[in-house]
């Protein structure tokens, strides 16, 4: 018995600190538990009273083998027999119980990876349901006498089942390190199952064990330890992208892991000591002995059938789940593997063809061409190395289950990224405007089971069909997820979670593809609070992205901000890169758009804006992608930008090059804005020098050269046309009477260009301007016409753009967003473009939320248009009054 003790303390205390310890890894990890971590907690504290209620009638049961075999003269002198009798059912029972909490472990670990679908759960309910009903049958059938003395068929029989499973995974050498420790308690399992069964049939072989014993006490422990051991993969297979943030365990296991643990405990089963005595029961003196016979209601045949049977069902379920999980592609290419940090890298600087694919409800739907093989020639022309592909997937797929892709829309995108790459630019794909029309994650109602089904269908086809492009193709899950809480966050780490595992179950070269992960919105804040590293069960190479529209006053146009480049606004841009760079230290960076609108944003400003923005991202290692919020450069034309400067200082400092760049005005106390990217005349004004300044940055100035419409171009003479007086460049006056003459029109002169070496050239416009003139410059408004916006044609006198607009009530407080009364002269009252104004060629918009402001304020209320160059005396007053009652 002391051999025996010795036993059950070492695996008892091997089962419970392993599960310990795994408590400890999921909770460093998680900071939570789940239900398969509970289960796996409650399994190892019943193993102590197992044990302990073994121990209690193990030497009378070794005795009692030894009388039945007829190694002793007379029965073991025993203690009540009754007690033996529910000891032992005790004993029968718990062995059960355990077997089949870490069953239900192993089906709640399963859960987690296999809700990703319908399908997957209802296989897995199916299971359960098989486990359920097998438990309770089989601890009905403890009641009884369980004839069988051996279940080494079933051990035997399922244990092929998952090594035929786990080949078919793709698994690191760790892991298959932690495999074979699975496999060896397995066998040693099975092993003694062998011994114990000849030991039974050979009575005088190894006389001095009771392998019985020694096999009921290691099956329920072993159950324990297997249950607890894949946990520690962590430990064996560390990660290999590591952040600031500790990597996040995951419940989505390895298919590896599930496929061989719980199909072995499935068939573990007891040796019931009334089975063990049924030849000689009727010479034992002990009545309750015989009592319990009567009580026998299956045949040993019975049991056996009916045990390998539940084997072979919940087996088979599994199985089905596994396979179902990993049916893959296979591709006849070669794989060049790539890491994330060079798939980045290749894609610096990249673009977004903006307006097309991701266009709802089709490619052409928001007025850009079709996107041709040239499209990307002209892309990798003027500098562009990767691509971002944004796609709405939304309109060209079933909205019920199976989510099925359209075959036309798929393959126009499967088509596109072999223009991409065929023209030797990098691509990654995504799922974009998607994120508010299929997975708004912060609907009311929002129904996430939804979601991760259409999810897991929406990538795993799009997996299947790109799976085996090359490792210049590269995947991200989603564009600008929504929301802003921790739950959402939630949400959004559990979907990306589940896109790798539909690109990974689709095969191909997916498991090892570079992906690209997010936060909400693409903003760095939510990426820094809320993202967690993918499943460490994956091992696709992954990089990180954000957006950057900031500040967004600036970029969006809102409440008159056409000023920037102080040294306060390049810190803010420092501050914002400096914080994801600190969070995300070895995992590289996708600033996957960035971007201003040439529309409307002041030109010098806009030129300093970019440069900065790309520098400070070069910086940081961060690959830069444009949002071509112009949408003119996906026309299929040899220059189809509207400012190509700006395009020029972008791919210069996206290669590392200084700029030189057009002063203008940074001072937000400012009553006027100055810019050195305009050479501004205003009619019937004399002709006189201009000094503008620049920012040279080590550059200088090799020539001038001027293009006006209809004229040869030219160069300028330094000392005739102008001088160098750094850090001006004066343009003289008899220059700039050829541009301006007497009684000449408003409008665009010529093109002034400014060549620099080694940095971008500079294309300063002359213009010369005049205030703009409306229309009209009242409108009286009533309650019907306040649900409609107020269209205001004009004639624009020089730049066809217009500054801001400045709404202020007739008793001089300021119409909507009065707190802009704190900020400085050119932004105090102003209104957001596209949200209260918008303008074209012919003339500029109210919108009718402004007017629905002037009735509710029951105030005459004055608009003032400020239009380029923002000085005095260029601006348009228009008043809205209200009709008398």
């Amino acid at each position: 018995m002391a051999g025996f003790r010795v036993l059950m303390g070492v695996m008892t205390a091997l089962s419970i600190l392993l599960t310990v310890g795994r408590f400890v890894l999921r909770w460093r990890k998680l900071r939570r538990l789940g239900w398969d971590d509970m289960l796996n907690a409650l399994a190892a504290v019943l193993v102590i009273p197992f044990i302990v209620v073994s121990d209690s009638y193990m030497a009378y049961d070794l005795e009692l083998q030894r009388y039945i075999w007829g190694l002793r003269e007379a029965p073991p002198s025993a203690p009540d027999p009754k007690k033996v009798a529910e000891r032992e059912l005790v004993v029968t029972l718990l062995f059960w119980t355990i077997i089949y909490v870490v069953k239900a472990s192993f089906l709640a670990l399963y859960w987690y990876l296999f809700e990703v679908s319908t399908r997957f759960r209802i296989a897995w309910a199916v299971a359960a349901a098989l486990t359920t009903v097998s438990y309770g049958i089989t601890c009905l059938s403890s009641l009884w006498e369980c004839g069988s003395p051996s279940k080494l068929f079933n051990n035997i029989m399922v244990l092929p089942i998952a090594m035929v499973t786990s080949r078919m995974l793709s698994l690191e050498l760790p892991q298959r390190i932690g495999l074979v420790v699975v496999f060896a308690l397995v066998l040693v399992d099975i092993s003694f199952d062998i011994c114990r069964t000849v030991y039974a049939l050979t009575p005088t072989l190894s006389i001095g064990t009771n392998l019985n014993g020694v096999w009921t006490i290691l099956e329920p422990t072993i159950a324990v330890v297997v249950c607890a051991l894949p946990h520690y993969r962590s430990v064996l297979c560390q990660s290999k992208r590591r952040s600031t943030f500790a990597t996040r365990p995951s419940f989505t296991k390895s298919a590896s892991e599930p496929t061989v643990v719980p199909l072995e405990m499935n068939d573990a089963s007891t040796y019931s000591l009334h089975s063990r005595v049924n030849e000689r029961a009727a010479d034992l003196s002990a009545p309750s002995l015989t009592g319990l016979q009567d009580r026998r209601l299956y045949t040993p045949t019975t049991i056996t059938m009916m045990r390998a049977s539940q084997i072979a069902l919940f087996s088979g379920s599994l199985s089905i789940l596994a396979s179902v999980a990993s049916a893959r592609v296979t591709c006849n290419d070669t794989w060049s593997p790539i890491t994330a940090d060079a798939f980045t890298k290749a894609l610096h600087p990249g673009w977004n063809p903006g307006n097309t694919l991701d266009a709802v409800p089709d490619e052409t739907s928001w007025g850009n061409p079709q996107l041709v093989n040239s499209t990307f020639t002209n892309a990798r022309k003027v500098g562009f190395k990767g691509i971002r592909l944004p796609v709405t997937w939304n309109d060209h797929m079933l909205k019920q289950s199976p989510w099925t892709v359209d075959a036309a829309w798929i393959q126009r995108v499967s088509d596109i990224v072999e223009m991409v790459t065929s023209n030797g630019l990098y691509v990654m794909v995504n799922a974009h405007h998607d994120s508010w029309e299929a997975f708004d994650l912060a609907a009311t109602g929002a129904n996430y089971t939804q979601f991760e089904d259409r999810f897991y269908s929406l990538w795993y086809q799009i997996g299947t069909k790109l799976a085996c492009k090359s490792s210049m193709v590269g995947f991200e899950p989603l564009n600008e997820p929504t929301g802003s809480t921790a739950e959402h966050a939630a949400e959004l780490n559990k979907l990306q979670a589940i896109f790798l595992k539909a690109i990974n179950d689709a095969g191909g070269f997916n498991p090892t593809r570079v992906v690209v992960l997010g936060g909400l919105g693409d903003n760095s804040e939510h990426l820094a609070q809320w993202f967690e590293p993918p499943p460490s069960n994956y091992s696709n190479p992954y990089a990180l992205t954000f957006h950057y529209y900031s500040p967004w006053d600036f970029t969006a146009i809102a409440w008159g901000k056409t000023i920037w480049g102080s040294d306060a606004d390049k810190a803010a841009v420092e501050a914002d890169f400096a914080a994801v760079h600190g969070n995300f230290t070895d995992i590289p960076v996708i600033v996957g758009e960035f971007g201003v609108d040439s529309k409307t944003t002041e030109t010098a400003a806009r030129w300093k804006w970019f440069d900065h923005v790309v520098r400070t991202g070069n910086k940081y290692n961060y690959t830069m992608m444009l949002w071509d919020t112009s949408i003119h450069f996906v026309a299929d034309s040899p220059q189809p930008w509207e400012d190509p400067t700006a395009l020029d200082i972008l791919l210069n400092a996206a290669q590392g090059t200084e700029n030189a760049l057009a002063d203008s005005t940074e001072d937000g106390s400012a009553i006027e804005q100055s810019s050195s990217a305009y050479i501004f005349h205003r009619v019937e004004t004399p002709v006189i020098d201009q000094n503008l300044p620049f920012i040279w940055n080590n550059n200088k100035l090799s020539s001038i050269r001027v293009s006006e419409p209809g004229k040869i171009p030219y160069n300028l003479v330094e000392g005739d046309h102008y001088t160098l007086n750094s850090p001006n460049i004066t343009f003289k006056a008899a220059f700039l009477s050829t541009l301006f003459p007497v009684n000449s029109i408003v409008g665009f002169k010529a093109n002034v260009t400014l060549n620099f070496s080694p940095g971008a050239d500079l294309i300063l416009q002359a213009v010369q301007w005049d205030t703009p003139q409306p229309a009209s410059t009242d409108y009286v408004i009533h309650p019907p016409s306040q649900n409609t916006d107020l269209y205001i044609p004009f004639e624009f006198k020089g730049l066809n753009k217009v500054a801001t607009v400045k709404a202020q009530m007739i008793n001089s407080s300021y119409l909507l967003d009065d707190w802009t009364q704190w900020l400085g002269p050119l932004q105090q009252g102003r209104l957001t473009y596209q949200s209260h104004w918008d303008f074209d060629s012919g003339g500029i918009t109210v919108k009718s939320v402004v007017l629905q402001a002037v009735l509710q304020a029951n105030q005459t209320s004055a608009l003032t248009f400020e239009f380029f160059p923002r000085v005095h005396r260029n601006g348009v007053n228009f008043t809205i009054g209200l009709r008398d009652p």
